[in-house]
């Protein structure tokens, strides 16, 4: 197609603790898992069974291709599946060429 597209599972994550960057032509995503107050005596942890979700910070880094357009970024987040789209550069698009 026409565009570049990741999907990265955020299961149990709030979009707003999502960093998304660009920087020259790299795609950045991370997550820093929030620290834990360890003088707040009044709530204790529960006793889990089982947990199933674990909420580990994360660090991904991508290189794109000068043929994509880093600026027009779309993200989105849904049912914990974050979705970045980045679209080709126009000039990257296939063209027609006339014969003079």
């Amino acid at each position: 197609g026409n565009e570049l597209c990741f999907d990265i599972a955020c299961v149990g994550l709030d979009k707003k603790d999502i960093n998304i960057l660009t920087e020259g032509n790299t795609l950045k995503v991370s997550y820093k898992k929030p620290s834990v107050e360890s003088n707040s005596s009044d709530i204790e942890a529960p006793d889990y069974i089982h947990k199933g979700i674990t909420r580990k910070s994360f660090d991904m880094g991508w290189k794109i291709s000068a043929k994509y357009n880093l600026s027009g970024i779309i993200a989105g987040m849904k049912n914990g599946l974050l979705t970045v789209r980045i679209p080709m550069a126009k000039e990257s698009l296939p063209k027609m060429v006339t014969i003079k």
